[in-house]
């Protein structure tokens, strides 16, 4: 405990940020390649086939925005608790987030099984994909249990300053994943089910892994006792996790109406749109790992009121996810279609989703401002603001691109959507970096006062 105390307040950030983030980074990858495991697998097999996996990738964010919402809200409290040496409640925190998980991903299993077609054709699925979204849709769905509690165990040991400790279970799911892909879908020949199939039996041992290791290695105990303790942890909880859960919440909405539109233009549209959409996943998860180590340093020295050690801990992981994001854009800018082509066979899909990845590619260059910003006040307690800024990207900078821009520019204004959301996004965030370290110098030194006092 003491070392990983000392750790936070006294390790040079460069070093700091960087030890926390490349876990959180291959952690992020690893989800990601579970995703583009199965697009290129499943891609082999045709079209409408390749649009159920994009379909489904909706879901899969769903499913994600949950539990994003309690990981990460019970993870700010716990890095904050542990900066004042109270690991009573950073246990009480864990266990909240663990049991909401388990429970909401068992709800979203009975139920999404139940309405499994209308589900699907909600989700954006043209009559063509609906018999592969629902046989892939099955399996995610009986999966949701593991995805959920995966990704609230895997936030808290970040929290705690232990990312290794979660990228071990992924690993091992991952390379599962791939192992079982091309097994159950080509030698025993089940199609998309075995795709899902593979995915299932893959989260639940990463989950099964990190139970282990949560027991073993974790500060917190998790115990039903903490649960229903206080009460008032509970809303807690949600309130700080609720950037996240707008932030992931309306990607899922964005991604949806995105299937809806881009199904007007046929199946090869909604193949291309999803193929990108996983490229950008993938690319987006580095930086993002990049802040996820960012996020408990910011949380641990803000409750510390280290106010230089703060902002230097922003501009490191701006900076540096800027640089990340900028090599990303170009490659995948100058070798998109070469990198579409290596999902699908279908000349069609190649020509919409290299056009549309290099769109994306200018878009990512912007988003290390709203992205990191929106962290950096949902890690410190800013709920309002964080919820504001995240709502910005996948929602009210993004949905009315998607609505408006299709009505004039045809299918040339699906593949331009992502783009302008970010950039847009970006632009009215960039503001608030300015907003946030002018009244936190103020509230510091305010707390400064009173303490002398």
């Amino acid at each position: 405990m003491k070392k990983n105390y000392d750790k936070m307040l006294k390790m040079p950030i460069p070093k700091l940020i960087l030890i926390l983030s490349i876990p959180a980074i291959i952690s992020n990858l690893i989800s990601n390649i579970y995703n583009l495991v199965d697009t290129y697998f499943v891609g082999e097999l045709g079209v409408s086939q390749s649009g159920a996996i994009g379909i489904l990738f909706t879901l899969m964010a769903i499913l994600q925005a949950i539990a994003f919402m309690f990981g990460q809200g019970a993870g700010t409290n716990i890095s904050r608790r542990l900066a004042e040496k109270d690991e009573e409640s950073a246990s009480s925190f864990a266990s909240i987030a663990i049991f909401f998980c388990l429970l909401i991903g068992t709800l979203f299993t009975i139920f999404g099984l139940i309405f499994l077609e209308p589900f699907m054709r909600l989700l954006g699925s043209t009559n063509t994909i609906l018999p592969y979204a629902k046989q892939y849709g099955s399996m995610i769905l009986l999966s949701a249990p593991a995805i959920m509690t995966s990704l609230a165990i895997n936030n808290i040991f970040r929290y705690e300053g232990k990312t290794y400790l979660g990228m071990i279970g992924l690993v091992v799911g991952a390379i599962l994943n791939m192992a079982f892909d091309p097994l159950f879908i080509f030698v025993f020949n089940w199609g998309v089910i075995g795709a899902g199939l593979s995915t299932a039996l893959s989260q639940y041992v990463s989950l099964i892994i990190l139970l282990i290791l949560m027991k073993k290695e974790s500060v917190c105990k998790v115990s039903m006792h903490y649960v229903f303790k206080n009460k008032h942890q509970i809303l807690i909880v949600i309130k700080n996790g609720f950037p996240s859960f707008i932030r992931q919440g309306l990607n899922s909405v964005s991604s949806g109406v995105l299937n809806a539109v881009a199904g007007h233009y046929g199946d090869d549209c909604v193949s291309a749109i999803s193929i990108c959409s996983r490229l950008q996943g993938f690319m987006f998860s580095v930086g993002l790992g990049i802040g996820q180590g960012f996020q408990p340093v910011s949380s641990f020295n803000y409750q510390k009121r280290e106010y230089k050690r703060l902002k230097d801990t922003f501009n490191f992981t701006l900076f540096t996810s800027f640089g990340i994001f900028f090599v990303f854009a170009i490659i995948s800018f100058i070798f998109s279609r070469q990198i579409v082509d290596i999902f699908i066979d279908s000349e069609n899909v190649v020509n919409i989703g290299s056009k549309t990845l290099c769109f994306l590619c200018i878009g990512l260059c912007f988003l290390p401002i709203s992205v990191t910003t929106n962290m950096l006040y949902q890690s410190t307690g800013k709920s309002f603001i964080a919820s504001l800024l995240a709502s910005l990207r996948g929602g009210l900078c993004l949905l009315p691109y998607i609505l408006i821009l299709p009505l004039y520019f045809g299918i040339g204004g699906v593949q331009v959507s992502n783009c302008l959301g970010d950039i847009t996004a970006s632009l009215i965030s960039f503001p608030f970096i300015f907003i946030y370290f002018k009244n936190v110098k103020k509230e510091f030194e305010l707390k400064t006062n009173m303490d002398v006092k």
